[in-house]
């Protein structure tokens, strides 16, 4: 036979042999107030007993201040409530959103309802058809509703602390590659260049003449494809022969396609010119008058997400496989010889251990490696 707990004014001890509970009720001042804490979610009944005396005293002094926290909020609620409570940017959110449709079916259950079993066949039901990655997007986002609810003084345990994920059995899809030759490269740049002696509108002239100078700063550079879309001619000194990394396309919390600062100190940089992307710069700053170079025609920042899948769809009929960031990812196969240091302050990273995630081996280097084997 458990022990009943001491008597604590505000709360109400359910105990048989099949449950224990502690409930927490204050109807005062026109506020109604109710949780209820399982006495098996925490070390011991004395411990569920201290956390529900927090939970009284917190919502006593938020009834005491007419400042009164909901405290059945739903999953729904608290997830709408992250976006404010940390910041989380326009883009950001986008994102945030697309991993919570795995979880809307428990949007309307109340925060304190959920089992660290239904995360759990939220979890077991999401790998069918998403990958291990996906899943945990998805036990992320559990974790930031939890966070929440913390921060609002909501007192629940973290029910995700008891979930794993399962492994994922689904045959591995072969990696893409992500370097590119030089020699395809440029057998895109060239069809980009014919493709725009044949364009008749303003606006296609205007963006592929601004595509084309940027794909081959990045290639050239290893710049990251938004920190290249936000170069002004004051970033370029001919001079020094060097381009100034400040600033990065991104959005604020309320707008997407904006110039924002950089993620990283460390990706604030100076990356310098070779003699043939000099060419191409000069050629560039003779065309382009403007000081901000790569505006899109509406005058905002390109959106990356379209102007990926431009690059995707056309490099393809010019029988190419590429995408923007390949280029960052062959120039450090390019420069995997030079200094670690060297290859950090180009890449703007600010471990070693980044940098040599982002290379990659050739066919031609695992050839090589064979055939060069000493017996």
């Amino acid at each position: 036979m458990v022990k009943k707990l001491r008597h604590e004014k505000y709360i109400v001890e359910d105990l048989t042999e099949s449950h224990h509970y502690l409930r927490v009720r204050i109807a005062k001042n026109g506020h109604d107030f109710s949780q209820t804490i399982n006495v098996k979610d925490y070390g011991s009944p004395a411990m569920a007993m201290s956390a529900a005396c927090i939970v009284r005293d917190r919502a006593l002094d938020d009834i005491r201040n007419d400042c009164l926290v909901n405290h059945d909020m739903t999953v729904q609620e608290l997830f709408d409530a992250t976006k404010d409570m940390f910041a989380i940017n326009a883009k950001t959110w986008i994102r945030h959103s697309r991993t919570y449709d795995g979880m809307r079916s428990y949007g309307q259950r109340k925060i304190k309802d959920i089992k660290p079993a239904d995360i759990q066949s939220n979890i077991n039901d999401y790998i069918k058809d998403h990958s291990a990655d996906a899943c945990h997007r998805l036990l992320s986002e559990w974790r930031q509703i939890y966070r929440a609810a913390a921060m609002m003084d909501i007192y629940v345990p973290d029910k995700t602390l008891a979930v794993t994920i399962p492994k994922d059995d689904k045959p591995a899809k072969p990696k893409k590659d992500v370097l590119i030759s030089k020699d395809d490269f440029y057998k895109y740049i060239d069809w980009l260049e014919q493709s725009l002696k044949y364009t008749m509108d303003d606006k296609g002239k205007y963006r592929k003449s601004r595509i084309i100078y940027m794909l081959q700063i990045m290639y050239h550079t290893g710049c990251r494809p938004s920190e290249v879309m936000a170069l002004c001619r004051s970033d370029i000194d001919l001079s020094s022969k060097d381009i100034s990394i400040t600033k990065r396309i991104g959005s604020t919390r309320t707008e997407l396609r904006q110039i924002v600062s950089l993620k990283t100190s460390q990706s604030l940089r100076k990356v310098p010119i070779d003699d043939e992307l000099m060419l191409i710069i000069s050629n560039m700053l003779n065309d382009i008058s403007s000081e901000q170079l790569f505006l899109d025609f509406d005058g905002l920042p390109f959106e990356i997400t379209v102007l990926s899948a431009y690059i995707a769809r056309t490099a393809k009929e010019a029988g190419v496989t590429f995408n923007m960031y390949m280029c960052r990812h062959s120039l450090k196969h390019d420069i995997r010889n030079a200094d670690a240091r060297v290859q950090m302050d180009i890449l703007g990273h600010a471990s070693y251990r980044t940098s040599v995630s982002y290379d990659r081996s050739s066919e031609d280097d695992r050839r090589s490696a064979l055939n060069d084997r000493k017996s």
